[in-house]
């Protein structure tokens, strides 16, 4: 989070003669700082949790054999002899070899499994 202190009372930053003087502008200020500050630090927070919570995965339109079996838990092995045999749809590339794996293919996998 930051470093700030918390505070309590927003005025007991304030040093004693300007309390003394009751300087509504300072006090004023220094409890929009402290409100803002409570805010920066509730912000940081939630985004904080929401990042844990949220996948990082990247969409695309098709998934290579290795990028497939980085979001499956299966291996690479196991994917490409399941695309072999028909239990993933996946499509061969323009070189004949290497298989692509479309998108929805692999969330259907993903929910299914094989």
């Amino acid at each position: 989070m930051s470093a700030r202190p918390e505070l309590t009372n927003p005025t007991s930053a304030l040093p004693g003669t300007l309390m003394d003087a009751a300087d509504p502008v300072i006090a004023l200020l220094v409890s929009v700082e402290f409100r803002l500050a409570r805010i920066e630090d509730e912000v940081v927070s939630r985004l904080e949790r929401l990042e844990r919570h949220q996948p990082q995965a990247v969409v695309r339109e098709a998934y290579t054999i290795p990028q497939a079996a980085e979001r499956l838990p299966y291996s690479v092995w196991t994917i490409r002899r399941a695309c072999s045999t028909g239990r993933i749809r996946g499509v061969k590339s323009r070189n004949g070899r290497d298989w692509r794996i479309p998108h929805d293919e692999l969330l259907r996998v993903e929910a299914e499994g094989l």
